[in-house]
Order: C-alpha cells, then structure tokens, then sequence
C-alpha cells in the first residue's frame, strides 16, 4: 500500500500501527479503512493491528491484545474483510476474482491480470 494511505489510516486509527506496514495494493484500502471503522466502534483499549498483508491471494490481520469478550466480533469483522478481498481487486479495487499467475495467487480485476501478465512475461 502507498505510504501516503498507509499515514492516512495510522492519523484516522489510534489503534492502526502495523510493524511491518502494509504488505498490500491500494485497491484494498477501502476494506481496511472499514474494518478498522468497525473495530473502532468496539472496546479495544490496548488492541493494536500489527499488520496487515495479501497471502495467497486474500487479506490477512493480525490484531494482538483484544479481551476475550470482544474476541468472537474482531474475529468476525476480520473474516468479513478477508471475504470481501478475496472479491477485491487488490491493485484497482474493482470487482475481482483469485488468479493464479504462475504459482502466485492474487485477487485481480481483468486489467489488472492483463496487466500483470505482460509484466512477468517480460
């Protein structure tokens, strides 16, 4: 993700700090800004995302320190999130589906995907 959503994510979301960044596109940024509006509206004093990232072609969150009666609903808007990347597309942010390029799985619109395979045909 840009550093520039990436700041505007940490300014709007206390609890917004991943370690290692974010380790996906830009066409995500709207999931994660929701997800992070709903965990926001949740007690998470302490709770902290430590990062974010696409894995085999989906979103994944970790968010450490959520007390045991909160657990069940972050768990549960976290798994929404991930639903909705896995028909995201991660780049643009367009309807998208799982594509396999060469062993490499990402979630990509038909632009996307073209685009992506004349860059590794390269």
């Amino acid at each position: 993700m840009s550093p520039e959503k990436e700041k505007a994510l940490e300014d709007k979301y206390l609890f917004f700090r991943p370690v290692w960044g974010v380790e996906c596109g830009d066409g995500w940024f709207g999931i994660i800004d929701e997800l992070c509006a709903k965990l926001s509206r949740m007690d998470l004093s302490g709770a902290r995302i430590e990062f974010i990232k696409e894995k085999f072609g989906g979103m994944r969150v970790g968010l450490s320190h959520v007390g045991g009666k909160n657990y069940g609903d972050a768990l549960s808007i976290i798994e929404y999130a991930y639903d909705r990347s896995m028909e995201t597309c991660e780049e643009c942010g367009r309807p998208g589906i799982l594509r396999d390029i060469k062993g490499w799985f990402k979630t990509l619109c038909d632009g996307c995907f073209a685009k992506t395979l004349s860059r590794s045909n390269e």
